[in-house]
């Protein structure tokens, strides 16, 4: 069994190639840069050219994939942008396929993740969306010095025998 994971050189995909590694699946990791790809992850995995906005890629991603892990880019704003992939995904018979979508979509139909559900829903690819409400690794680099700062005070506090 292969598991495609796109988006697998970002904050949220780079973890879900680790994670499904250690638990011994066949990963595919996908991307648009492949030297990230190798930076990443080094020779030890199969990694691919996927780009949303070209089709041609999607035959190479895809072919003896069973199972995709699907994270939207953060460029592409239209839902329609990912229904050509969703509908290769059915063409290539996957068998399941982990969208990230947003916590609460089902009640909220502006942001793109909601036609994305529902257009998976349609295909009939088994599926299973996961609606994260927040990622911590999205403020991470941002607020790095922040979050260091703070961790080194706690941990001085915590190893004083003053306190």
């Amino acid at each position: 069994m292969k598991v495609l994971v796109t988006g697998a050189s970002g904050n949220v995909g780079k973890y879900v190639v680790h994670e499904l590694l250690q638990m011994g699946e066949h990963v595919v990791a996908a991307g648009t840069n492949i030297e990230k790809l190798n930076h990443l992850f080094g020779g030890d995995i199969e990694k691919v050219i996927l780009d949303f906005q070209d089709l041609k890629t999607y035959q190479h991603a895809l072919h003896g994939v069973n199972r995709v892990f699907l994270m939207r880019p953060p460029h592409l704003g239209k839902a329609d942008d990912l229904f050509p992939f969703i509908d290769a995904m059915k063409y290539y018979d996957i068998e399941f396929v982990s969208f990230v979508s947003l916590m609460g979509i089902e009640k909220n139909t502006i942001p793109p993740h909601h036609k994305i559900e529902k257009y998976i829903e349609a295909v009939g690819i088994p599926y299973g969306h996961i609606r994260p409400g927040f990622f911590m690794q999205n403020i991470s680099g941002i607020h790095a010095a922040e979050i260091k700062d703070i961790s080194n005070k706690r941990l001085i506090k915590l190893s004083s025998h003053l306190f």
